[in-house]
């Protein structure tokens, strides 16, 4: 929402029984060149198959200066019969390397802990979110007794010998499983 009370939000589908105000298909858009000041974008990428249409046509559709926001899935689960696509963080940043001005970040603070306690109760952890935080970060907090010994011993740097160790266990601890990316973006 926004806090402006001129602000005009306007949902897009190319399924016209959601009853979209717009119906349209992303990757072949028939809106008009730079006509949105914003466009927001959850969890769509993965049921489009070419996703680099869909982002030209993101590009196309926004004016200059305006901002985009995505979440992509990385690792979650397969939950239709269009889903065709897992993002990784490196193509995240990729894909947002059109856009004059992005950052990627976490949708939450739960990480590897928390995209294994998704794993271990089925998906159904979410129902108990102080719970699922709390095994959460029990689990990165152990998972550091092994990404010191393993980066201690030099082995973290073999890939890249300027890396803190900081930033090894961010690394590790958030980016290499979770369950997906959130990006934002500005024409």
């Amino acid at each position: 929402m926004s806090s402006n009370p001129k602000t005009k939000i306007l949902s897009t589908d190319i399924v016209a029984e959601y009853n979209p105000d717009i119906v349209d298909d992303i990757c072949n858009s028939k809106i008009e060149d730079k006509s949105y000041d914003a466009i927001y974008c959850d969890a769509i990428l993965e049921h489009v198959e070419d996703y680099w249409k869909a982002m030209e046509n993101i590009y196309r559709i926004l004016k200059p200066g305006g901002e985009f926001f995505i979440y992509v899935p990385f690792f979650w689960c397969f939950h239709d019969q269009t889903d065709y696509h897992r993002f990784t963080f490196t193509e995240l940043n990729r894909m947002l390397g059109i856009f004059r001005e992005h950052k990627i970040f976490l949708p939450d603070d739960r990480g590897y802990g928390g995209v294994l306690w998704q794993v271990l109760s089925f998906h159904q952890i979410w129902q108990y979110p102080n719970l699922w935080t709390l095994l959460s970060r029990i689990t990165n907090t152990l998972l550091l007794i092994p990404l010191t010994a393993v980066f201690m011993l030099g082995r973290g740097k073999a890939d890249n010998p300027n890396i803190s160790f900081k930033d090894y266990v961010f690394y590790y601890t958030y980016l290499y499983s979770n369950h997906g990316f959130c990006g934002w973006a500005i024409k």
